[in-house]
């Protein structure tokens, strides 16, 4: 008697290999969407997680803080920190939430910051960081 496939067996065979392999690569595309989204939630907190490191460490580290309400924005000022982004043994840095647009800006410089800015030679000192727009997580 001879050992082999019918050939009934080798069609049954290859309908479902051919199913399977249809059945995975419509997984894969789901797969993939969910690493996708999974993915931009993770970027998404480590953004977050950072701009709460920032944020502390610019208050602990703080001399004088302050707050000021007004009506095109509220300012945290945090003045004399070492805490600093762009390499200043002193840092006044003052972060500012822009009324109209949920903006959130970090204003860092080597001089004390009063808005809105009263000369341009403090406007080429300082740097911006805006940090969130439209602000969600502040």
């Amino acid at each position: 008697m001879r050992r082999g496939f019918t050939l009934l067996e080798l069609i049954i065979s290859v309908s479902l290999v051919f199913l399977l392999v249809l059945f995975l690569t419509g997984n894969y595309g789901t797969l993939k969407k969910a690493i996708d989204q999974a993915s931009r939630i993770e970027n998404e907190e480590r953004e977050r997680d950072a701009l709460t490191n920032l944020l502390t460490k610019d208050i602990l580290q703080a001399h004088e803080i302050a707050i000021v309400r007004g009506k095109e924005y509220d300012i945290l000022q945090i003045g004399n920190t070492p805490n600093s982004l762009y390499a200043r043994t002193r840092a006044y840095i003052t972060y500012a939430v822009l009324k109209p647009s949920n903006q959130l800006i970090r204003i860092e410089s080597s001089a004390k910051i009063t808005l809105p800015f009263s000369s341009s030679a403090l406007t080429y000192n300082s740097d911006f960081l805006i940090i969130d727009q439209p602000l969600r997580s502040f």
